[in-house]
């Protein structure tokens, strides 16, 4: 029988330093293999946020241009004539049914039932609002909703981007309401805006410089169309301003002048008297 007298080879120290380094290797490899996952999860998770951020500007876009842009097509047509001092004329108002539409409904309904017919705005701040809507008793310490006396915000989605935005007044809805000269940011979260004025700037300026102004009438009206353009074409009314010569101090005016053309002809007919003589 034949023996084996194979031994086992001696490691050299160079073996030894190869092993080491393959291992050093093979962990760099799987180090490298972590952080280029993570930093590819990071990349992602940016692409991501980016993506939600774009998404969530442009909604904020369209919510602002909403109320600061007419829109083309109309749903919901509210028609409010006014006196505002000695002038009168129409607002034609676009509610915003699909985004308030508990609100909107609220104002409709009242509008309709002749409500707001003959109240006051009993708060006109220019640069700010003129508030209205208060049917029981015109100063704006009561309202009444027609679900009850008063129900809770819808929400807060529109801005008060621009003259001519409606919305609610106080911490609930009810009857009362208030259109504004210009843009409020202060009341965002605040008020709910549940439409826009489209056409009837004129004599909201003339609400914003009177010192009292009233609702002749309000209802609402089917849209023509269903476009803005037509809608305004069908109902806008001309703006009415008093005649100069109703105009007290075109008058007083006109008396001075009758008064002192009849002066002067005195005193020259007088003057050619005593010369004459």
């Amino acid at each position: 029988m034949a023996l084996s007298f194979a031994t086992k080879r001696k490691r050299t120290a160079g073996s030894w330093r190869d092993d080491q380094q393959q291992q050093q290797n093979a962990q760099g490899s799987s180090s490298s293999s972590v952080v280029f996952g993570e930093l590819k999860k990071e990349l992602a998770e940016r692409e991501r946020t980016k993506a939600q951020r774009k998404r969530e500007l442009e909604a904020e876009a369209k919510i602002i241009a909403r109320t600061r842009e007419f829109s083309e097509s109309l749903s919901t047509v509210v028609l409010m004539d006014v006196e505002a001092g000695s002038a009168s004329g129409r607002m034609i108002f676009e509610l915003f049914e699909d985004v308030a539409p508990r609100t909107v409904k609220n104002f409709v309904t009242l509008a309709n039932d002749e409500r707001y017919d003959g109240t006051l705005f009993y708060k006109i701040e220019p640069g700010v609002a003129c508030s209205g809507g208060d049917y029981e008793r015109n100063d704006g310490t009561a309202g009444r909703s027609t679900y009850g006396r008063d129900f809770e915000h819808e929400n807060y989605t529109l801005k008060h981007t621009d003259a001519g935005v409606l919305a609610t007044v106080g911490r609930t809805v009810n009857s009362k309401f208030q259109i504004i000269f210009a843009e409020q940011p202060a009341f965002d979260g605040r008020q709910v805006v549940f439409g826009r004025l489209v056409d009837g700037f004129a004599i909201l300026r003339e609400i914003e410089k009177a010192s009292s102004a009233r609702i002749l009438k309000c209802a609402s009206v089917p849209p023509k169309g269903g476009s803005r353009q037509a809608t305004v074409e069908a109902y806008a009314a001309p703006l009415h301003l008093p005649k100069p010569k109703d105009d007290p101090k075109h008058l007083a005016r006109s008396f001075r002048n009758k008064a002192n053309y009849y002066d002067n002809s005195t005193r020259s007919a007088l003057f050619s008297w005593t010369t004459s003589c």
